[in-house]
């Protein structure tokens, strides 16, 4: 009897650390988040150092989540205004089935990069409404 309410005692403890360690997390990240004097590569650099964290206590759906959420966000952040390549400088980059903007460096024509399963890579010509070939406001950078 004595074995058996000290099994269920370990038990109980190693369940209440996993929940702790998971609401932590989970609090972390909220505060990660909420952090705005942080740049983006510190928060993605944070991100790998909470990933490593992670392998001793597996964590839950909700943190998963978080996680993954604000990793594809803080990603597409930085991805922002990068260059690709010498020829082109990415606009928005698109995650998932969402295609990435892109302009050309010389004669900053706007285009859509597809970024599906069945076309990966092809670029197409935004145009404005009278049919020229759009371009990029390099002023818009600035505000």
């Amino acid at each position: 009897m004595i074995l058996f309410i000290m099994i269920i005692a370990c038990v109980l403890l190693v369940l209440g650390a996993h929940i702790i360690s998971n609401r932590i997390f989970y609090k972390r990240l909220c505060q990660l988040e909420e952090n705005e004097e942080m740049s983006i590569e510190s928060k993605l650099e944070r991100m790998k150092i909470y990933a490593i964290g992670t392998l001793s206590t597996p964590p839950n759906h909700a943190i998963l989540k978080k996680y993954d959420d604000l990793l594809c966000k803080y990603q597409r952040q930085a991805s922002i205004n990068k260059p690709m390549g010498e020829f082109f400088t990415i606009i928005s980059y698109g995650m998932n089935n969402e295609p990435t903007v892109v302009y050309d460096n010389v004669t900053l024509v706007m285009y859509v990069v597809s970024n599906t399963k069945d076309e990966n890579g092809f670029f197409t010509m935004l145009v404005n409404s009278d049919g020229s070939p759009r371009t990029y406001d390099k002023n818009l950078e600035a505000k």
